[in-house]
């Protein structure tokens, strides 16, 4: 709930937009000297020279780490002798008065510059060097200059730009014989002004990010064009400069592979590159276009902008920071965030995350499900909704913005059963047609396409990509991705059309990820696919392409296929799970994989159960939900983040009908009828609102 500190009231929650009482001005943060945000993490370094970050703690990149996330800007440290951060969102680096540079966070590939692969949680020193000028953390690599503009870099190979494919565990000098004045990366490419104003770019150029007028990788820095240049800025596979002239120039994904430009004959001053979003200077009005799926440019919506659109055309705005899916700028004098919050990125100090059922999605529904960051629900007027995560379609109403609370499934007819898959989603209608919209192997489309001509579609579940079902004459069938073997045809060729698994009939079938597991008619169980980690319950790791017996005696009622476990309940009430269990999520007490189904307790109640991804819920005959497993996100719903080895009861005194879950969050359907999701809330999923904000609001401390 919200802090005593923070005097802050929620005044409405809807579309995606949250409206908010002003802050005390005590709490603001005021005149920054430097911003960052990358991935979800957000830093600044204050006036008074203190380092502040707040978001995604996951990878370290936040310090000291405490939980996962922060929602407040939380210092680094006491020193007050910060002046430059920069963060990549896996790590951080931050450059002191005293010319000293420190980085911590992830290091798998030496990105911190210490001369280890060891992740850090606290800052270390780069070196003894105390002529550092500038900075910037990208995804794996970090750089700097030193003196009078030397070029130093470090970490992932090939995007060091050395000329090598060999990871730098420590600074090593670029481009021998230039000086340089400004430096920018982010992702796998970096790009410099030299002295002279001129423009370098080097790393990886699948997208023409380098703007050499090729995709070819560049190992070492390449001179770009002839133009002077006031400013560049690299974002994820794109690139956008202010040349000297004031024309604003991008390059890269959405652009062609040479710098072209965007707003010529305009006088522009500066430019902030962040995932599909954009934001440019012209003296203090702030201008943004591109990728708007989470508010992170700022116009109250969240729809894509094609052009350069002010922003708040009566503020003044200076320093500007984009990242992928979040936009920190400086707004008369004042530090403002917008775009998605989930994870505390914002700095808003609004915990936008649920850790236990408390916020109904209201109404009367019939079925549920849920697939990396996307739910659908049918409700028993035979209407079809969904909400969350929508860059495929996979929502069905006609756009690929996502949605913060369910939108009507697009298109007629009464609707049956629906599953989600990882891109796409399947939906059965009353007449026992079947229909696909989102991104399936061979189709793709943001409403309902008919796949097919059958009429005699019963159920469906899909996988990561691929998806099976079963007709009214229970016969099972699957289709798509078959990498893993998961369509179970003795083949691993994929399929645009259902193909039908043997002569066997079957009573129900579930995909996960690359795997398939099916309960026959004779209530033997059977699984094929991914078997890396024994999910298959066959006593192996061998990849299976048709159908298996699953190792010991018993019939089946139920069965959930996760990630790399599953789990089945049997018919006298008992529960099964097998599988990987490195984080808890086969529920028996250890980290023990199982290559065979392992009974769970001893209790012959059980109903329902739901294998995702590092978790695993069940529900009992009594209606109570029970969850376990990994719990960093809060998906297990008891109001903590801590994991659990054993299952848990949640949501106490409510009685519920359904349970489904992705690696993420978790949604189930109560009795009465409504829907309560629970954990990160990444896209939207909890359905009151709260996971993003469209318009800039106030970073607190």
């Amino acid at each position: 709930m919200f802090p005593a500190r923070l005097w802050l009231v929620l005044l409405a929650v809807g579309c995606g937009r949250i409206g908010f009482e002003p802050v005390a001005e005590s709490s603001l943060i005021e005149s920054p000297r430097s911003v960052s945000a990358s991935g979800a993490v957000s830093c600044a370094v204050l006036a008074d020279g203190a380092l502040l970050c707040w978001g995604d703690a996951v990878h370290g990149s936040l310090a000291p780490t405490i939980g996962d996330r922060y929602m407040f800007p939380t210092q680094i440290g006491g020193d007050l002798d910060w002046a430059e951060v920069s963060t990549g969102a896996q790590h951080t680096c931050a450059r002191k008065v005293d010319g000293s540079l420190w980085c911590w966070g992830t290091n798998t590939d030496g990105q911190l510059g210490d001369g280890t692969t060891t992740t850090r949680t606290v800052p270390v020193q780069v070196g003894v060097a105390t002529d550092w000028t500038a900075i910037f953390a990208a995804r794996r690599t970090t750089c700097g200059l030193r003196g009078e503009g030397v070029l130093w870099c470090w970490g992932a190979g090939g995007a060091v730009g050395d000329g090598t494919l060999m990871p730098r565990f420590e600074p090593v000098p670029i481009a021998a014989g230039q000086t340089f004045r400004t430096i920018s990366g982010r992702d796998d490419h970096a790009c410099a002004l030299d002295s002279n104003d001129r423009l370098w770019c080097w790393g990886d150029n699948g997208n023409g990010e380098v703007g050499d007028g090729t995709l070819v990788p560049a190992r070492a820095p390449l001179l770009i064009g002839v133009a002077t240049w006031r400013v560049v800025s690299a974002g994820f596979q794109r690139t956008c400069g202010v040349t000297a002239a004031g024309a604003l120039s991008c390059w890269g994904n959405g652009f062609s592979p040479a710098p072209q430009d965007v707003a010529a004959g305009v006088a522009w001053t500066g430019v902030s590159t962040g995932g599909g979003a954009i934001c440019a200077t012209r003296d203090t009005a702030l201008w943004c276009w591109g990728e708007n799926d989470y508010g992170q440019l700022g116009t109250g919506d969240n729809f894509r902008v094609a052009t350069p659109t002010e922003i708040e055309p009566t503020a003044r705005f200076g320093l500007v920071a984009s990242s992928q899916q979040h936009t920190c700028a400086v707004r008369d004098r004042v530090l403002v965030c917008t775009g998605l919050g989930a994870r505390g990125q914002l700095g808003d100090g609004l915990e936008r995350w649920t850790l236990s059922p408390r916020t109904a999605i209201p109404g009367a529904w019939s079925g549920l499900a849920v697939s990396d960051g996307a739910a659908c629900a049918t409700a028993t007027d035979q209407t079809l909704w969904c909400w969350g995560a929508n860059a495929f379609g996979q929502l069905g109403h006609g756009i690929t913005t996502p949605e913060p609370a369910p939108v009507r499934v697009g298109g007629v007819g009464a609707w049956a059963h629906v599953s989600v898959k990882s891109s796409g989603t399947l939906g059965i209608r009353t007449d026992g047609t079947l229909w696909q919209w989102g991104a399936h192997i061979g189709v793709s489309s943001t409403t309902p396409v008919q796949l097919g001509t059958e009429t005699t579609w019963s159920r469906t579940d899909g996988g990561s990509d691929h998806a099976c079902g079963v007709q009214l004459d229970r016969s099972a069938w699957c289709w798509g991705g078959n990498i893993s073997g998961q369509l179970g045809d003795g083949s691993t060729v994929a399929s645009t059309t259902p193909r039908r698994i043997g002569t066997a009939t079957y009573d129900a079938i579930a995909a996960g990820y690359r795997g398939t597991c099916a309960i026959r008619t004779d209530g033997t169980l059977w699984c094929w696919g991914e078997n890396s980690t024994g999910q298959v319950g066959d006593g192996t790791t061998t990849l299976r392409t048709a159908p298996v017996l699953v190792s010991g005696s018993g019939t089946w009622a139920h069965v959930s296929v996760g990630s790399f476990h599953t789990c089945g309940r049997r018919t006298d009430g008992s529960l099964w799970c097998w599988g990987a269990n490195e984080l808890n999520q086969l529920g028996d007490g250890t980290f023990v994989p199982r290559l065979t189904p392992r009974q769970i307790g001893t209790d012959t109640d059980w109903d329902t159960v739901m294998a995702a991804g590092e978790h695993s819920c069940a529900t009992k005959i009594d209606g109570t939900l029970w969850c376990w497993g990994l719990n960093n996100d809060g998906k297990l719903g008891d109001g903590t983040r801590t994991s659990r080895a054993l299952p848990g009861q949640l949501g106490a005194g409510m009685s519920w009908e359904q349970v489904e879950a992705d690696s993420e969050t978790t949604c189930a359907r109560a009795t009465a009828g409504p829907i309560y999701c629970f954990g990160s809330n990444a896209y939207g999923l909890s359905g009151d609102g709260s996971a993003w904000s469209t318009r800039f609001q106030p970073v607190v401390r």
